[in-house]
């Protein structure tokens, strides 16, 4: 398959699955996925914050965070004092969602029907932030098109900063669940990946310019612009995986 924009082929699926993704963050699904996977129950104790950071190898803040970020999504419970720690919550949403989406990495179920999932969320995540964008959202996506467009000869480089871009514009969705979901699927593409090469040299300059008009109709607040920006994106890059 040929490299494209938001896929295209070379290293490891796990050295690809990690980039660009905030160490809190990857502690978070590190702990949603051991919980999904050995199907841990409502009340069982992951261990305390000091086991977790022991455990993961991480500082004491990257685990607060990650912690923070489990609590918002519904997964995990902290309790404070003697005999505490970090324990399961109830089932949540998001915890079926973790599930559901290690259900599918263990599966035949075709990439390309994952990512027609994602393409139809776009349009809800753009417009979203095009709604509750900040200046200095901007001026972070800017700066992540800006790498974008160092890499534009360079596969590798250029899947890296598309994926912060894609992560940092999924941020400013108000939709949490929306969001999650988003999120959920980037993950499942990304792993799917094996790596990054394509048929003859690689020019990403199109479709930053795909790219840099998604952001400029984000910036302008225009919904209909998006609404033609995330149809144009969805179009360049809608490529069956395999």
């Amino acid at each position: 398959m040929a490299a494209h924009a938001d896929h295209p082929q070379g290293a490891s699926a796990g050295q690809l699955a990690s980039l660009q993704v905030r160490r809190p963050e990857a502690l978070a699904r590190a702990i949603e996925e051991q919980i999904a996977r050995d199907g841990l129950a409502a009340g069982t104790q992951l261990g305390t914050k000091a086991d977790l950071r022991e455990r993961f190898a991480v500082a004491i803040t990257t685990v607060n965070e990650a912690i923070r970020v489990l609590e918002h999504r519904g997964v995990v419970r902290v309790k404070p004092g003697p005999g505490g720690g970090v324990f399961v919550a109830e089932r949540s949403s998001w915890l079926a969602l973790s599930q559901l989406v290690l259900g599918f990495k263990h599966s035949s179920t075709a990439g390309a029907e994952v990512l027609g999932v994602r393409y139809a969320l776009e349009p809800l995540i753009a417009a979203d932030a095009a709604l509750h964008h900040r200046k200095r959202d901007l001026a972070e996506l800017r700066r992540l098109l800006k790498a974008m467009g160092h890499h534009r000869h360079d596969p590798a480089g250029y899947l890296r900063a598309n994926w912060a871009f894609h992560r940092r514009v999924a941020r400013l969705c108000q939709n949490s669940f929306a969001r999650s979901l988003y999120e959920g699927l980037l993950d499942f593409a990304e792993s799917e990946l094996a790596g990054v090469q394509g048929r003859g040299p690689f020019d990403g300059t199109e479709n930053l310019l795909t790219h840099e008009e998604l952001l400029e109709a984000i910036a302008a607040r225009d919904l209909e612009r998006v609404a033609a920006a995330v149809a144009r994106h969805n179009a360049a890059t809608r490529v069956p995986l395999g």
